[in-house]
């Protein structure tokens, strides 16, 4: 692809649970505007999960 780059504002909303050393989360991140290598690609909806272990 010729073109690359851009720019995207993203909104996102997560929650973070924490029992002891683990902790446990996710978050939800909406496209709000974007134009990415010159209107020729979208980006999706997405979620993101995670577990974290503290040592």
């Amino acid at each position: 692809m010729a073109q690359s780059g851009g720019n995207s504002l993203t909104g996102v909303a997560g929650v973070e649970i924490n029992a002891g050393r683990i902790a446990f989360g996710g978050n939800y991140q909406s496209p709000l505007s974007q134009n990415l290598a010159d209107s020729s690609v979208k980006a999706g909806d997405r979620w993101l999960a995670h577990v974290s272990f503290s040592f």
